[in-house]
């Protein structure tokens, strides 16, 4: 996540950009909480969907997660990403996007976000935050008890419910999502 976020800061700082509205889905919300932790002045918000502050992920799980990255290769884990969407057309494009990867990153990805916590960051933290906790990402949801205290715990962080979401919400709910947002980042211009 260290690198992931310093290679946003290493796009910005050519482009003259100190601060943005950073929106994370998923790996991109993990790259945000770290930015927020590590580098907070370049972001003015983060907004996050299909994430969680917080994960622990059994031994068994990564090995078990690993292995099937590894045996179904980026295409195969997209195939199954996308059979999880109710949408085809979504599902498709998450098929396609996933096929476009390099195998060996998103096995490294997986390796990677299996176990980490940002809640102490995230209670402490003074960069406004919107979570965007999506209806259907079931295994998203069930990791949010800490998340949602953290923000709970803060005047400058809010929580929308996008129904009929999934972990793609952005894809699957794009009206509900640009509403969420717009309302978020108008408050906090």
């Amino acid at each position: 996540m260290e690198r992931l976020a310093g290679d946003v800061v290493a796009l910005l700082d050519p482009l003259g950009i100190g601060q943005v509205h950073l929106v994370g889905s998923s790996l991109g919300g993990l790259v945000g909480l770290e930015l927020a932790g590590t580098r907070p002045e370049r972001l003015a918000t983060l907004t996050i969907f299909g994430t969680t502050a917080e994960l622990a992920s059994s031994r068994a799980l990564v090995r078990t997660t690993t292995a099937t990255v590894r045996l179904l290769g980026a295409s195969g884990t997209g195939w199954i990403a996308g059979m999880a969407v109710k949408d085809r057309v979504v599902g498709r494009r998450i098929r396609g996007l996933f096929s476009a990867a390099d195998p060996v990153a998103v096995r490294l990805i997986t390796e990677n976000i299996a176990t980490y916590d940002h809640t102490p960051m995230l209670r402490d933290s003074a960069v406004p935050m919107l979570l965007l906790r999506c209806e259907l990402d079931r295994s998203v949801n069930r990791a949010l008890g800490s998340t949602l205290a953290a923000l709970r715990s803060r005047d400058d962080a809010e929580v929308v419910d996008i129904a009929g979401a999934g972990h793609f919400a952005n894809l699957e709910q794009p009206e509900a999502v640009d509403a969420a947002l717009r309302t978020f980042l108008e408050a906090h211009r």
